[in-house]
């Protein structure tokens, strides 16, 4: 699967703990630090169940684009 985002439209992602909790999210904007993501905090309470800050841990962010339909 082609994963250039710009060219592909609408950005998604899928958003995966070491542990294997999963979810995905859209963008919002690119404006945290490099190597860093910052998540709302529904968000990072369905990957770490109320977890905050340091203490939720590493997560890997794939981009996945989503089919018309």
């Amino acid at each position: 699967m082609d994963q250039d985002a710009p060219r592909n439209g609408a950005m998604h992602f899928e958003l995966r703990t070491p542990g294997g909790a999963s979810t995905h999210a859209g963008l919002l904007e690119f404006s945290a630090a490099e190597g860093t993501v910052q998540l709302p905090a529904r968000v990072a309470d369905n990957l770490w169940g109320g977890a905050r800050g340091a203490a939720a841990g590493p997560v890997t962010v794939t981009y996945k684009r989503l089919e018309k339909g």
